[in-house]
């Protein structure tokens, strides 16, 4: 038995008006959303490679941007990522020495360490910013899917 499409123009104009209302608000959301769940990707992943939070500025920044992130403008923004993250995830493994105080209370708060008895400490990267790429690329698709599908269905009432 064939089917027939009835197509109403007016339905039509209808759907494109909703459609083009919409999707620069949903594209802004989407975005936002994005962002705030790779920085919660980032801070999950230092978590689980064992980075104790010393100073708070690692955990602290991702954790402020889960709430709101930041943006260059209207559809694009970033996750701000502190320097001693980057470099706790590409660092060579390298000889830290104590030769100054700093480093010294570093050793004693960190690893319990009575750091004048002590000539150095070998230290190795914690590389965790791959593995929160891989969560992030994994969910990037269906959060864009499902936001299109939203966009769709909210345009066609």
């Amino acid at each position: 038995m064939p089917e027939v499409l009835i197509i109403n123009k007016k339905r039509v104009e209808s759907f494109v008006g909703n459609l083009s209302r919409r999707l620069p608000k949903d594209a802004e959301e989407l975005i936002d959303e994005l962002i705030m769940f790779s920085a919660k990707q980032y801070r999950l992943a230092a978590q689980n490679a064992g980075i104790r939070n010393w100073k708070g500025d690692l955990y602290g920044a991702l954790r402020k941007q889960e709430d709101k992130p930041r943006k260059t403008s209207r559809f694009s923004g970033y996750v701000f990522m502190p320097i001693h993250g980057v470099y706790l995830d590409k660092m060579e493994p390298h000889f830290v020495p104590f030769k100054y105080r700093k480093m010294r209370r570093w050793a004693f708060e960190k690893l319990g360490l009575e750091a004048h008895f002590m000539k150095g400490v070998f230290v190795k990267p914690h590389p965790f910013i791959l593995r929160a790429e891989g969560h992030i690329k994994i969910r990037l698709t269906k959060m864009v899917k499902k936001k299109i599908k939203k966009t769709v269905r909210g345009a066609l009432r």
